[in-house]
C-alpha cells in the first residue's frame, strides 16, 4: 500500500471531468496547448537545471490538471540532459522532495566540468550579445541626438 498518499482524491479526478465535459473548446484546446509544451520541453546545452526547472515550472502553472510531486520529477528527469542524469546515478539517496530534487540535479551539474564551461561560455556569449545590443542602442540614441 506504499505509495497511496500521493494519489489524488477521487473529487480531483471528478472535477477534472466536469471541468473537460463542460469547459468551451477554447480552454480545451489551450491545455492541449499547454500539456504538449511541457512535455516536450528539454534542457538546451546552454541551460542550467535550475533554469529548465523554471521553465517547466512556468509551463506546469498553466495546465488545467496540476501534476503531483512525483510525476514533476519524471517530467523533469526527461527533460534535463542525458549526462547529468547519468552522473547522477552515481549518488544514491535521490530526494523525494521536487524542489530539493531540483537542487540534487543543480549540485550534480555543478561538479562536472563540461557542464560548468558550458555554462560559463553560454553566459559569456549572453554578457556580449547583452554589451553589444547596448553599444548599438547607444549609437542609436547619439546618432538620433545629432539629428535632432
Amino acid at each position: 500500500m506504499e505509495g497511496l498518499e500521493t494519489i489524488p482524491p477521487w473529487s480531483d479526478f471528478v472535477k477534472f471531468c466536469l471541468r473537460v465535459i463542460h469547459e468551451d473548446p477554447e480552454n480545451i484546446d489551450r491545455d492541449f496547448e499547454a500539456s504538449s509544451l511541457y512535455e516536450n520541453m528539454r534542457q538546451k546545452h546552454t541551460q542550467s537545471v535550475r533554469t529548465v526547472a523554471a521553465e517547466l515550472e512556468y509551463q506546469h502553472q498553466q495546465l488545467l490538471v496540476p501534476y503531483d510531486n512525483t510525476q514533476r520529477k519524471d517530467r523533469l528527469r526527461g527533460a534535463v540532459l542525458v549526462a547529468i542524469l547519468i552522473e547522477a546515478d552515481k549518488y544514491p539517496d535521490e530526494p523525494e522532495d521536487y524542489a530539493v530534487f531540483i537542487e540534487y540535479l543543480h549540485n550534480v551539474e555543478r561538479h562536472m566540468p563540461t557542464r560548468r564551461k558550458a555554462l560559463r561560455e553560454a553566459q559569456e556569449a549572453q554578457e556580449a550579445q547583452e554589451a553589444q545590443e547596448a553599444q548599438e542602442a547607444q549609437e542609436a540614441q547619439e546618432a538620433h541626438e545629432a539629428s535632432g
